[in-house]
């Protein structure tokens, strides 16, 4: 059989050949990393996959966040909340004996302690505004309180100040850790009432579940195994179960079942030969034996003796110094090996040059 010649790379031809990719690749301007220019992202990934995230800032009032919302993602810069806005409110009939009467209003809602003018001491204007600069106007400012500037009708257009927190009145819970209801006032003025866990007693249910809670207390708490055979013990006394005799007591492998006993009945009760070849006799009546074939009646002298297989055997197989072209078992194994080692020596390694030439025509 003729042989045609191969060839194939070996390690020594990979290592040129990633060597002149390498080479290849570096004139095509590969790039060779990647790196954060500053601390504002953060490079991840592999040196051959990198991957570049932006770096969001964990200071507090950082208000940047990173929308995931399909359609919209990218960094996002949520809209601040809407400060209240205060006004002061001329109400419609003043109180009796005074000039004009106004009431504070946040996001329009009228609230507080409602401000008198007196008839000698009539208001040209009033504005709320916002403390910038501690105990001024008034001694006890502080930056950022609310206050009530009022303007009166008079030769030197006096001003009064009325604090906004002076109008407001705050509560404060009176209760303690622990208390069935605790109520709870948070920074904002908002009362909060919670129930502490198992503090709720009785008394204090409806009337219904008061009822259902006794006839639970009254009822049956434990069953178990009595104390003698056939009684039950409920909430430690034994109670006698009706009707129960004395079989119940005894193991039920101490009777025979019904099926056992028809059983017996219909059993066999003789088995003999046959009258006939590969039969048998159960009760009077011929049976055949399974699976016997006619073999089973002949004699031994008709078939092979034993060994013969064993010499077809050895005959088949042969032995090591078989030539390859004989009809054995070995010869085959030896034609095989000769053509095997045929090919192996026409496969054949690419040499340097012929690797180069090979990346030069590509």
């Amino acid at each position: 059989m003729a042989i045609e010649t191969k060839k194939y790379l070996d390690a020594a031809g990979v290592t040129t050949l990633w060597g002149k990719i390498q080479t290849e690749l570096n004139k095509k301007g590969q790039v060779n990393s990647v790196s954060a220019g500053n601390n504002s992202v953060t490079v991840g990934g592999t040196a051959s996959a990198p991957t570049v995230a932006v770096k969001l800032s964990t200071k507090d009032g950082n208000q940047l966040v990173l929308d995931a919302t399909s359609g919209k993602e990218g960094l996002y810069v949520p809209a601040p909340a809407a400060a209240a806005v205060y006004s002061i409110t001329k109400l419609t009939t003043p109180s009796t004996g005074m000039a004009a009467s106004y009431q504070l209003a946040v996001d329009g809602v009228a609230g507080g302690t409602i401000i008198d003018i007196p008839k000698d001491m009539v208001v040209s204007g009033g504005t709320v505004k916002t403390v910038t600069t501690a105990n001024s106007p008034y001694t006890g400012a502080a930056v950022g309180d609310k206050y009530i500037e009022i303007t009166l009708a008079n030769a030197a257009n006096d001003k009064l100040y009325i604090p906004a927190n002076a109008l407001v009145e705050y509560v404060t819970s009176g209760s303690a850790n622990g208390d069935m209801v605790v109520v709870s006032v948070s920074s904002d003025h908002k009362v909060t009432a919670t129930i502490t866990d198992g503090t709720v007693t009785k008394a204090k249910l409806a009337s219904a579940v008061q009822t259902s809670l006794g006839k639970a207390d009254s009822a049956v708490q434990t069953i178990a195994t009595g104390t003698a055979n056939g009684t039950i013990k409920v909430d430690g006394t034994d109670v006698a179960v009706a009707g129960l005799g004395s079989a119940a007591y005894t193991a039920s492998t101490a009777y025979a079942t019904s099926a056992q006993g028809a059983l017996a009945a219909s059993a066999v009760q003789t088995v003999e030969e046959g009258t006939t070849n590969g039969t048998i006799k159960v009760d009077g009546t011929a049976v055949a034996v399974h699976g016997l074939g006619s073999a089973a009646y002949t004699a031994s002298t008709a078939y092979d003796a034993s060994g013969a297989a064993a010499t077809a055997k050895s005959e088949v197989i042969g032995a090591n110094t078989d030539a390859s072209s004989a009809n054995t078992v070995w010869a085959a194994k030896k034609w095989g090996t000769e053509e095997a080692t045929a090919v192996y020596d026409a496969i054949t390694a690419l040499s340097s040059s012929e690797i180069e030439a090979a990346i030069a025509s590509a």
